[in-house]
């Protein structure tokens, strides 16, 4: 949008603001920072070449409901920032040059009032399948490129072929998209699975130069099962045709089962 409208203002500012450090254990104090901090984004707006965003991250912090405000400790210094952050949105806007961008998680906790005064609402969804599998794809193609992260074995073993790495990495994406998960929980969930699988080795699975010897097949083994913990509570409650579905899928996860313990078993007859 700055690009856009490079032609009508010079200027462009970003203006971050942390809900949390706007409020104070002092009484009434919250409303007179808020009051402050558009004070000073008023004052940047009177430039009229200039641009301004401001991001309010976590908004409901500041225009919580004033019903369940009640409810809480101090429900009258809560009603004051509420009021007060009405009040300066309203004082914003004379200012053509200025966009308020506000996120929350939690759109039921936000004040009516505050609600009314949206001028457009973006709803957000989990990511759907083709992005769940970009941000994982990004995810690993970054841990196999730290060296010592895998074993270097010269190769995958005979039994890990294409296909069934395909079928895995398909279960994976669609349990994440069954449990709904944010971008930002999808790109833990592979240091999370080899975290796990680091959790297996002992003393003589690291070499000399402190390389590890999980292999990339434990490795995605283990994304399968984080995967499936995620969904375990939903998979008691799916019919009968989902686990119908889910015969071959069971067949080959016990085959890959069986030959990750068996080159573990190699690995302790080795060492």
């Amino acid at each position: 949008m700055a690009l856009q409208t490079q032609r009508i203002f010079n200027q462009t500012l970003f203006v971050e603001v942390n809900s949390h450090s706007l409020f104070s254990k002092w009484f009434s104090e919250s409303g007179k920072l808020i009051q402050k901090l558009f004070s000073k984004i008023e004052e940047l707006a009177e430039r009229t070449d200039r641009l301004i965003f401001v991001l309010i991250d976590e908004v409901e912090s500041l225009t919580i409901g004033r019903e369940t405000a009640f409810s809480g400790n101090d429900p009258t210094d809560s009603i004051r920032a509420v009021n007060a952050m009405l009040t300066q949105l309203d004082r914003l806007k004379r200012f053509s040059n200025v966009f308020i961008i506000c996120t929350s998680n939690i759109e039921r906790a936000l004040d009516a009032a505050f609600v009314d005064r949206i001028g457009l609402s973006l709803y957000f969804k989990s990511p759907n399948l083709e992005v769940i599998n970009s941000i994982l794809t990004n995810c690993i193609d970054e841990m196999k490129r730290v060296k010592g992260l895998f074993a270097n074995d010269g190769g995958q073993p005979d039994w890990w072929t294409e296909n069934l790495e395909n079928e895995i990495f398909k279960k994976i994406s669609s349990n994440c998209q069954k449990a709904k998960l944010s971008g930002r929980a999808l790109r833990k969930l592979p240091t999370i699975a080899y975290s796990i699988a680091a959790q297996n080795l002992d003393e003589n699975d690291y070499g000399s130069e402190g390389s590890s010897n999980i292999t990339f097949p434990e490795f995605i083994y283990c994304l399968y099962i984080e995967s499936e913990k995620l969904i375990n509570k939903e998979i008691e409650e799916e019919d009968k045709n989902f686990k119908e579905e889910n015969k071959t899928w069971s067949f080959n996860f016990d085959k890959l089962r069986d030959c990750l313990t068996q080159q573990n078993d190699q690995k302790r007859t080795s060492s």
